[in-house]
Protein backbone atom coordinates (compact mmCIF):
# COMPACT_ATOMS: atom_id res chain seq x y z
CA UNK A 1 0.00 0.00 0.00
CA UNK A 2 1.34 3.37 -0.74
CA UNK A 3 1.69 5.95 2.37
CA UNK A 4 -0.19 8.35 3.18
CA UNK A 5 2.59 10.39 4.78
CA UNK A 6 5.36 11.17 2.53
CA UNK A 7 7.80 13.08 4.40
CA UNK A 8 7.96 11.16 7.40
CA UNK A 9 8.42 7.47 8.54
CA UNK A 10 7.13 6.53 11.91
CA UNK A 11 5.22 4.29 14.62
CA UNK A 12 2.74 5.72 16.93
CA UNK A 13 0.71 3.78 19.56
CA UNK A 14 -2.45 5.00 21.43
CA UNK A 15 -1.42 6.35 25.04
CA UNK A 16 -3.86 4.18 26.66
CA UNK A 17 -4.72 0.55 26.25
CA UNK A 18 -1.80 -1.12 25.91
CA UNK A 19 1.25 -0.44 23.17
CA UNK A 20 -0.22 -2.63 20.10
CA UNK A 21 -4.29 -1.82 20.57
CA UNK A 22 -3.72 0.93 18.43
CA UNK A 23 -0.59 1.44 16.15
CA UNK A 24 -0.26 4.15 13.43
CA UNK A 25 2.34 4.39 11.37
CA UNK A 26 2.69 6.72 7.68
CA UNK A 27 0.59 3.72 5.92
CA UNK A 28 -2.28 5.18 7.69
CA UNK A 29 -1.89 8.42 9.44
CA UNK A 30 0.19 11.60 9.02
CA UNK A 31 2.41 14.34 10.91
CA UNK A 32 2.06 17.43 11.93
CA UNK A 33 4.43 19.36 14.15
CA UNK A 34 3.99 21.90 16.72
CA UNK A 35 5.91 24.50 15.08
CA UNK A 36 4.59 23.86 11.92
CA UNK A 37 2.86 27.94 11.50
CA UNK A 38 0.02 26.35 9.14
CA UNK A 39 -1.51 23.36 11.39
CA UNK A 40 -1.69 25.86 14.20
CA UNK A 41 -4.20 27.83 11.94
CA UNK A 42 -5.76 24.89 10.58
CA UNK A 43 -6.43 23.31 14.32
CA UNK A 44 -9.85 25.61 14.98
CA UNK A 45 -11.12 25.00 11.86
CA UNK A 46 -10.78 21.22 12.18
CA UNK A 47 -12.91 21.78 15.39
CA UNK A 48 -15.64 23.30 14.00
CA UNK A 49 -16.04 20.61 11.33
CA UNK A 50 -15.87 18.09 14.18
CA UNK A 51 -18.42 19.35 15.89
CA UNK A 52 -20.93 20.06 12.58
CA UNK A 53 -19.75 15.92 11.80
CA UNK A 54 -21.58 15.26 15.40
CA UNK A 55 -17.90 14.28 17.74
CA UNK A 56 -18.74 14.60 21.17
CA UNK A 57 -17.75 16.98 23.66
CA UNK A 58 -14.59 14.80 24.89
CA UNK A 59 -13.49 14.82 21.49
CA UNK A 60 -13.98 18.79 21.33
CA UNK A 61 -12.37 19.51 24.59
CA UNK A 62 -9.39 17.41 23.28
CA UNK A 63 -9.10 19.64 20.21
CA UNK A 64 -9.32 22.57 22.65
CA UNK A 65 -6.65 20.93 24.75
CA UNK A 66 -4.41 20.38 21.43
CA UNK A 67 -4.89 23.97 20.67
CA UNK A 68 -3.84 25.61 23.36
CA UNK A 69 -0.51 23.40 23.79
CA UNK A 70 0.07 23.76 20.25
CA UNK A 71 0.09 28.10 21.03
CA UNK A 72 1.97 27.67 24.40
CA UNK A 73 4.59 25.67 22.11
CA UNK A 74 4.88 28.21 19.56
CA UNK A 75 5.10 30.86 21.83
CA UNK A 76 7.72 29.49 23.75
CA UNK A 77 9.27 28.14 20.62
CA UNK A 78 9.29 30.63 18.07
CA UNK A 79 13.25 29.85 16.85
CA UNK A 80 11.53 26.34 16.40
CA UNK A 81 8.05 27.58 14.21
CA UNK A 82 8.13 28.06 10.40
CA UNK A 83 6.17 28.00 7.24
CA UNK A 84 5.67 24.09 6.44
CA UNK A 85 8.08 23.21 3.54
CA UNK A 86 9.66 20.71 1.51
CA UNK A 87 13.50 20.20 1.09
CA UNK A 88 14.54 20.32 -2.99
CA UNK A 89 16.84 17.16 -3.31
CA UNK A 90 15.60 13.63 -2.07
CA UNK A 91 12.79 14.76 0.21
CA UNK A 92 11.27 16.77 -3.00
CA UNK A 93 11.49 13.33 -5.07
CA UNK A 94 9.70 11.55 -2.62
CA UNK A 95 7.49 13.91 -0.77
CA UNK A 96 6.49 15.23 -3.99
CA UNK A 97 6.17 12.56 -6.73
CA UNK A 98 2.96 11.49 -8.34
CA UNK A 99 0.36 10.19 -6.28
CA UNK A 100 0.22 5.31 -7.86
CA UNK A 101 -3.05 6.06 -9.02
CA UNK A 102 -3.22 2.38 -10.44
CA UNK A 103 -3.36 0.66 -6.85
CA UNK A 104 -7.47 -0.22 -6.19
CA UNK A 105 -6.55 0.58 -2.57
CA UNK A 106 -5.56 3.99 -3.47
CA UNK A 107 -8.73 4.95 -5.45
CA UNK A 108 -11.43 7.41 -3.57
Amino acid sequence: MEPIDTKYIFRGFKAEGGPFVSMVTQNNAIVFKAGDLAFALTLPLYRNICSDLGADERQLKAIDLLIERVKAYQKNNPELCKVPDVDAGEEEKRVCRPNDEDKEENQI
